[in-house]
């Protein structure tokens, strides 16, 4: 074989190897050249791997592409929470009724001297000339018994005709207890009744079993192990849900502080306490920094803060919660508004109206601005003459009742520290 035969033959099997290696190579990878040496072959094997796993490499845009859709899902749940917003009791149309002033100084009614009441709970108006107090005595109080058997507590509830000034006690008598939660436990009144009857508040003040009850035809649950002060309470309209506002001193069972219990009105009643809630959801309904009013036809609690409370970016503002739900949440807010003071929930107009004490009036005003009432500087500074240099707001305590008629004719002021110096002052419309 001569030389030249030679040098084809190794061209043709070259040329031959070269297109084997090229059919053998995967169509979406690459065929990575290796070393030569003895490292050959795992540097080819290894090749192999990383041309496998590329395919891999390139699906992992699924991943990202989830992680991208990710932040569209709080965005559409938000959606539904600001629309209540936009809808809230805020955004009501003002009510077709003319303002009335009040310039005439108060009359005051002392309850700690005339029914030995040191602590306010609910003010209410019955009709235009009728004022219902709510509230407790405290038995070292004069003319209340001193003997020990008697409860550390009393509880009162008393009819004020306004135009006579007649008393008249307005308890609900014990007859008509669907239960006995205590039958040993001395100082058990009916508190109150939820608007269809079928549920009842019931307080024993001393034994045992001291506390706070829920009692129905069937069932008894006791809300408190003790008895708290500055208990206040609402029924929803339809008695489906009961609100409670307190504060358990530190010799209680229970632990220190103010609370808001909500209680679900159901077969088997479920009852919770901001104490139980995420305390950055639900900072705004703390009683002890907040008044808190509720609206028991909405089913809303309207809060403001008080002075020096947990945030001082809530100054003067507003929050609204859905207390329909548990717990409650918040679904609008306002402000800030100089010289807001507080809030009230006016049945006769079923909206919530603000209290704001200006530089020479307080007024009543609706969420929306709109002035039901005003209170003239001369006549609140009647009150105390000796605040006359005073800025007005000192003469509206924020966490005690405060009262309108439903023709508007009067305005009740609580006063004092637990608000039980009452001012009540006659208004009329402007001619």
């Amino acid at each position: 074989m001569n030389a030249r035969r030679i040098v084809l033959i190794v061209t043709w099997v070259l040329g031959a190897i070269v297109l084997f290696v090229g059919c053998a190579a995967p169509e979406n990878g690459s065929v990575a050249i290796a070393p030569t040496g003895v490292s050959g072959t795992a540097a080819s094997t290894s090749a192999a791997a990383v041309v496998t796993i590329a395919p891999v490499a390139t699906g992992t845009a699924i991943p990202s592409t989830a992680s991208a859709t990710l932040p569209a899902t709080p965005t559409a749940t938000v959606t539904p929470t600001a629309t209540p917003t936009t809808t809230a009791t805020p955004t009501a149309s003002p009510p077709d009724v003319a303002p009335v002033v009040c310039r005439e100084a108060p009359v005051e009614y002392h309850l700690d001297t005339l029914l030995g009441m040191s602590m306010l709970a609910d003010l209410t108006f019955l009709d235009a000339d009728t004022l219902q107090v709510t509230g407790w005595r405290p038995r070292s109080n004069l003319g209340n018994p001193s003997d020990l058997r008697y409860p550390t507590w009393i509880f009162d509830r008393t009819t004020i005709d306004l135009t006579t000034g007649a008393m008249t006690p307005a308890m609900l008598p014990p007859e008509r207890l669907l239960q006995e939660p205590c039958p040993e436990c001395a100082g058990t009144y009916l508190l109150d009744e939820s608007p269809d009857g079928g549920r009842q508040l019931v307080a024993t003040t001393a034994g045992e079993q001291a506390g706070i009850w829920l009692v129905s035809a069937d069932a008894m649950t006791r809300l408190l192990l003790n008895m708290p002060t500055s208990l206040r309470w609402a029924w929803a309209a339809d008695s489906s849900r009961l609100w409670l506002t307190y504060y358990t001193p530190e010799y209680s069972q229970t632990p220190e502080g103010h609370f808001l219990m909500t209680v679900e009105l159901s077969a088997t009643p479920i009852v919770a306490t901001d104490a139980d809630w995420d305390m950055a959801d639900t900072l705004a309904l703390n009683p002890g920094q907040y008044a808190l009013s509720f609206s028991p036809t909405e089913q809303q609690i309207l809060t403001v803060p008080y002075v020096n409370n947990f945030s001082d970016s809530d100054d003067e503002r507003f929050f609204i919660h859905n207390a329909a739900v548990m717990p409650p949440q918040l679904i609008a807010q306002g402000g800030p508004i100089a010289g807001l003071r507080t809030a009230v929930w006016d049945e006769a107009l079923g909206r919530f109206l603000l209290i704001v004490a200006e530089e020479d009036v307080v007024e009543f005003r609706t969420l929306d601005g709109a002035i039901v009432a005003q209170l003239e500087a001369a006549a609140l500074r009647a009150i105390n003459p000796l605040m006359a240099e005073e800025e007005l707001a000192s003469y509206i305590p924020a966490h005690v009742p405060h009262a309108l008629s439903a023709d508007r004719e009067r305005v009740v002021i609580g006063y004092g520290i637990y608000g039980n110096i009452l001012n009540v002052f006659d208004c009329a419309t402007p001619e």
